[in-house]
């Protein structure tokens, strides 16, 4: 609960919306196992995710992974073991990596699984690990990312099912499930859209940015007139401070 409300207070202070959206819950909640892809282009996608992940935790049942470098593991192993990290390896090529991960999820009961389709976060080409992986296990894919022009988290509306599509006899290929997600993603704007593999909507480049414009001036302000009061308590602590000082020497 604690770190739920420390999450809502820094993503507020941020400029972004942290009220949770009750549709998204009960999308997630109607699956037990999913995979979120996401568009990935700052170490900030990481932070802010993870604190809507607590924020979001307190309704859900599902255990919230995701894939990280392996070389960040040889320091923060334990740290981001408990945030549900797990070592990226090759995950985007069928080998070894790509079995361990996919017999890892397979153990848990209710999961939600974090992963950008490119890998990285600069401009680079779609990979196939995460359709393997709702290939191979069942799950339905759900496009999501955070909107850093509106600073909130948005969503598809419906789930890609690989294996279950509507008025489908074969699975949808790698390509057809890379368009579905990118109709859907392609209005999410990313904290650097030079670094997107697909053409955006339009977007108002002023609003663009890890804080909000708008709330920044808001604090500054609220600063500003903090510092002006407790000045105001200096300046009166001093003259009464030398009033008394006057005081007690004069009857001295």
């Amino acid at each position: 609960m604690l770190k739920s409300k420390i999450s809502e207070w820094i993503l507020f202070l941020m400029g972004w919306k942290a009220e949770v959206s009750k549709e998204l819950i009960e999308k997630l909640n109607s699956e037990d196992k999913i995979i979120l892809i996401f568009p990935h282009s700052s170490y900030f996608d990481f932070f802010i995710m993870l604190l809507y992940s607590f924020i979001y935790q307190e309704y859900l049942p599902h255990e919230v992974c995701t894939l990280m470098q392996p070389g960040v593991f040889k320091y923060f192993g334990s740290i981001l073991s408990r945030l549900g990290c797990i070592p990226a390896g090759s995950i985007h090529e069928k080998g070894k990596t790509f079995d361990k991960i996919k017999d890892t999820l397979n153990m848990k009961n209710k999961f939600l699984f974090l992963i950008s389709p490119k890998g990285r976060r600069y401009k680079g080409e779609w990979r196939n690990g995460y359709y393997y992986l709702s290939k191979d296990l069942l799950i339905p894919i759900l496009p999501i990312g955070l909107n850093y022009c509106t600073h909130s988290i948005e969503f598809g509306f419906h789930f890609i099912r690989v294996d279950n599509y509507p008025n489908r006899i074969v699975d949808l290929t790698p390509t057809e499930v890379k368009l579905m997600a990118i109709d859907i993603m392609k209005d999410i704007t990313p904290l650097h859209p030079d670094r997107s593999e697909f053409k955006l909507q339009s977007y108002d480049i002023t609003e663009r940015g890890v804080l909000s414009f708008n709330r920044l001036i808001g604090l500054l302000w609220i600063l500003f007139f903090i510092s002006l009061y407790f000045q105001r308590v200096i300046y009166l602590t001093l003259l009464v401070g030398t009033m008394l000082s006057w005081r007690l020497h004069r009857d001295y």
